[in-house]
């Protein structure tokens, strides 16, 4: 599951302490609604300071489409409820609030500078934020790791060519791809405090690859249009790397709800390319997101299907069956979403596809689309003509 090389907007904020203390982002400073032509990030540093009403107003942003928090330490985790909610650009209506809770510990396993990160919500375009802590803590400040700020996230317009809301029909074997440039990744992206060109930044490569890892990318939303998927891939690069503090797109590859596959992390599609997706067990596994959110939806078959053929062709390229299990190294100490307890160093029996939340603390990819996790092996031993 389980969200411009400057940053935009730095201002402070305040949290009541009690009841439900309102993060109220502090005002910004007037600027045009319009939606920007290129990529742009706003991040707003949230604080705790007691004493300070619990109620405060509602404040303007520029444009934004995706957005979530980010941390200073990746092993902290939210101890409290945090909630947004966002204005509609076009209408001014508030939306409802949206839980964000820590979307696991962090993706890149030896990344310099990485951060915390919530689940990341897509919004329609938006100009306006509030956040709350609710719930029952004592300090609503308790709730927040250090550092804690929330990420606004603009793709821009000028981007990717898009998608229609139909999928085609691929040959056997490597199913169609989008490249990075058919979405308008940014290749020049690094993250803060650190510089292009830096080998740090360089694709990094596994022996080999034993198991796919199912995500998604946002809240429950899976509405959109297929044509906004470009879009799509480009905020979630420019919140991985900018707001996560990650070399680049977390995931391998991702999927929009046609069934379109888009290529993720750089380094080569055919390649066993080292993600940022699934703590703990990155080095043995590549990831796809679906994008949108599957709590509460189920995906489409096209999206099922597209997953499905990916898997089979990605662990073909090893040697690898999609049927049945493998045995994973874990490389860190930690549980999953179902309380199962991993050591580092030693190895666990998973599917050959496998969920997100199966490695780690995370509702990711989502309720309905975890239940749908038989499908898509249906989908992957068909690719395979079995």
């Amino acid at each position: 599951m389980k969200m411009r090389h400057a940053f935009g907007l730095m201002t402070a904020a305040v949290v009541g302490v009690s009841g439900i203390g309102t993060v109220g982002v502090a005002q910004a400073a007037e600027s045009e609604k319009s939606e920007p032509s290129s990529a742009t990030l706003q991040q707003i540093s949230l604080q705790a300071n007691e004493g300070v009403s619990d109620l405060t107003g509602q404040r303007s942003t520029d444009a934004f489409r995706l957005f979530g928090l980010n941390w200073d330490d990746p092993t902290e985790q939210l101890s409290g409820d945090v909630e947004a909610r966002t204005r509609d650009a076009q209408t001014g209506t508030w939306s409802d609030w949206v839980r964000l809770e820590a979307n696991g510990p962090g993706g890149e396993e030896n990344g310099k500078g990485s951060r915390g990160a919530s689940n990341s919500v897509w919004v329609e375009p938006s100009d306006g934020v509030e956040v709350r802590v609710a719930g029952a803590q004592k300090s609503a400040g308790a709730a927040l790791p250090k550092g804690a700020r929330l990420t606004l996230v603009h793709p821009g317009t000028n981007g990717g060519k898009g998608t229609d809301d139909k999928v085609g029909t691929g040959r056997a074997g490597q199913p169609p791809i989008v490249s990075r440039a058919g979405w308008g990744a940014d290749e020049t992206m690094v993250p803060p405090g650190t510089e292009p060109g830096d080998p740090a930044h360089d694709p990094e490569y596994n022996p080999d690859v034993k198991a796919m890892f199912v995500h998604h990318t946002t809240e429950s939303d899976t509405k959109y249009k297929c044509k906004e998927s470009p879009d799509r891939a480009r905020a979630v690069q420019k919140l991985h790397v900018l707001g996560n503090g990650w070399k680049d797109v977390g995931y391998n590859f991702m999927v929009d709800k046609c069934g379109t596959i888009f290529e993720g992390r750089k380094g080569g599609v055919d390649k066993p390319v080292l993600g940022a997706h699934t703590y703990g067990f990155n080095r043995e596994s590549s990831g796809v997101a679906l994008l949108g959110g599957y709590m509460d939806a189920k995906a489409a078959r096209q999206a099922l299907s597209a997953v499905g053929s990916l898997s089979a062709w990605k662990l073909g390229l090893h040697g690898v069956d999609p049927d049945g299990t493998v045995d994973l190294k874990a490389g860190a100490t930690q549980k999953n979403h179902y309380g199962k307890q991993f050591e580092a160093g030693k190895t666990y029996p998973f599917e050959r596809i496998s969920a997100h939340r199966d490695g780690t603390d995370t509702l990711c990819s989502g309720d309905e689309l975890y239940a749908q996790l038989p499908e898509i092996r249906r989908f992957a031993k068909e690719a395979n003509g079995r």
